[in-house]
């Protein structure tokens, strides 16, 4: 059965995703900054933070966007044949006032796909898209987020 199929092919499943996460990182440096650093989300200059590097597979690659560009970003992305994630929307029932920053993180995150078989040529491709983006979105990426945060918050 299939289940029985997947748990044999799961150490490669497991590979194929640290290999993917691994291209994103390298082909996506240019327009980011280290999410690890305490300062990362204080960088005006740079269109995304990656995650701190690890070796765990996941179900996407979840990278933070300048707010005032994330929404953008996902639909240049869908324009282009590619499908995002936002995982976590803010809750209706919180107060975004007395949360600011999982506010500001909830509308910062998309997870870019890690399919398995998905293939290295089609990260190439997604990470081509998203460098194409930030290319032209450079002047835009450096106007600070709180502008953003004002107009959502309050």
């Amino acid at each position: 059965n299939l289940a029985a199929a997947n748990l044999k092919r799961s150490n490669s499943f497991e590979q194929d995703r640290i290999s993917y996460s691994n291209l994103y990182r390298s082909e996506l440096t240019p327009h980011t900054s280290n999410a690890s650093s305490s300062h990362a989300h204080n960088n005006d200059a740079a269109l995304l933070n990656l995650p701190p590097e690890c070796n765990d597979a996941m179900s996407h690659f979840c990278v933070r966007v300048r707010g005032n560009l994330r929404d953008e970003l996902r639909a240049f992305l869908w324009q282009n044949g590619i499908d995002t994630a936002t995982l976590f929307p803010f809750p209706a029932v919180a107060d975004s006032a007395a949360n600011p920053n999982a506010f500001r993180l909830t509308h910062e995150i998309i997870g870019l796909p890690l399919s398995n078989g998905l293939g290295e040529h089609n990260i190439r491709r997604i990470c081509s898209l998203i460098n194409r983006f930030a290319e032209t979105h450079a002047t835009i990426s450096k106007q600070p987020q709180r502008a953003y945060l004002d107009r959502r918050v309050a």
